[in-house]
């Protein structure tokens, strides 16, 4: 098993993406699109770890998952994918069972 030191985060105003040591210092990860552009995960909210390196960020504001490759230091971060479906509702959160991942709907927009 290998021990993970480090926590990820995300601004979710301006979606600058951080890596945190247990000092609680933190250094902004570098996020590129597919064409190799600055990407800002905008309306990020929560992150899972699929694996070692694939990360999926629920963009609830946009209702969609941005799928991340990190890279080995995970200083820097690619986008390879965008998940969309009808069924979200500002996805918030989400679980890995297996090779599956399931999203939690946080649904602001609501009326009661």
């Amino acid at each position: 098993a290998t021990t993970c030191s480090w926590l990820l985060i995300i601004n979710s105003a301006n979606g600058d993406h951080y890596k945190v040591n247990p000092a609680g210092m933190s250094t902004e990860v570098d996020v590129k699109d597919e064409a190799g552009e600055p990407y800002q995960l905008l309306g990020g909210n929560g992150m899972v770890l699929c694996g070692e390196s694939r990360l999926v960020v629920m963009a609830g504001s946009s209702n969609q998952l941005v799928v991340v490759t990190l890279g080995q230091d995970w200083m820097s971060a690619d986008v390879t994918g965008f998940v969309t479906s009808d069924n979200f509702d500002d996805p918030a959160t989400a679980a890995v069972v297996g090779a599956d991942v399931y999203v939690a709907n946080a649904r602001f927009a609501r009326t009661r």
